[in-house]
């Protein structure tokens, strides 16, 4: 269902600096909610908004879609991210510049005025409701999740490149600062694998190097680089949407897809996302554990 749509084109930064040059094409940006429920803010070229080149969903507090003070002809604009040392920058394209803060208004008031009728239900329920996946989905995505398992590193090679007696206290260093949390019953992966937390891990010999086939093309293998596309708005959305995967009704059935051991004592409050970063954290100890032997 479409929610607004006005003409724009997209600012682009030169590389090696922090200039945006305006993109001449012609394009829209977009706002959309979709069957699920999920608010989607795009852009894309006239001619191409069946495919969009940005499509970003969007949640209340998290974004806001502000005038760009700096810009020179005063109708640059950019989705900003709090969090995030990144954002999106786009140019207003229509004829008439009073149209630009009315548009600009109403994008953050679709952010902010997303009607979640599931708000007085717990976080478990609401998540599961939101994701609401027919059966097809479902095989579809432990079918693809088996597909990401096969083509990642083997234990060996990780071996060969990384000190897995520090990831694994890393890793347990993450799970002790969610235990803390006692009321806990369901984990947002945005939350727990947000760039600073991430860093340490990529501090260990050799995981850039790992990273580097799963990265963005023509990702340069540093630290600094992969920090980059850890702050992007894209992989805030990602961890956003396997969280909700993980914690949806069908959630161990993909941690199981993984290859990655379910912990059958754990306690029912324990949703699929926390039990997935356990189940990397008992794997780490595994492997660590058969080095040593």
């Amino acid at each position: 269902m479409s929610l607004i749509t006005f003409k724009a084109g997209k600012l682009r930064r030169i590389p090696g600096t922090k200039i945006l040059r305006a993109d001449p094409a012609k394009g829209f940006i977009s706002m959309t909610r979709d069957a699920d429920g999920l608010t989607h803010f795009q852009w894309g070229k006239r001619d191409e908004m069946d495919a969009p080149e940005d499509d970003i969903v969007v949640f209340p507090s998290e974004c806001t879609f502000e005038k760009i003070e700096e810009c020179p002809n005063d109708r640059g604009y950019m989705l900003k991210y709090p969090s995030s040392t990144l954002s999106l920058f786009y140019w207003m394209q229509d004829v008439d510049a009073s149209n630009d803060q009315i548009y600009a208004s109403r994008i953050n008031s679709i952010i902010r005025e997303q009607d979640y009728q599931e708000s007085a239900r717990s976080d478990v329920a609401t998540v599961s409701d939101a994701m609401d996946m027919d059966t097809t989905e479902q095989n579809e995505n432990i079918t693809q999740s088996q597909t990401n398992q096969e083509q990642l590193p083997s234990s060996d090679a990780q071996d060969s490149h990384m000190n897995e007696a520090s990831a694994s206290e890393t890793v347990r260093n993450l799970l002790n600062n969610i235990s803390s949390q006692r009321s806990l019953t369901t984990v947002d992966l945005a939350d727990v694998l947000k760039p600073s937390n991430v860093r340490e891990l990529l501090s260990q010999e050799g995981a850039v190097d790992q990273l580097k086939p799963y990265l963005p093309p023509d990702t340069p293998a540093t630290v600094e680089a992969v920090m980059e596309v850890l702050n992007s708005p894209q992989y805030a959305q990602a961890l956003r949407s396997l969280s909700q995967t993980l914690n949806s009704p069908n959630g161990l059935e993909v941690i199981s897809a993984l290859g990655l051991s379910l912990d059958e004592s754990a306690s029912p409050s324990e949703v699929g996302a926390l039990q997935f970063l356990k189940a990397i954290a008992r794997q780490v100890k595994e492997n660590e554990d058969r080095k040593q032997q």
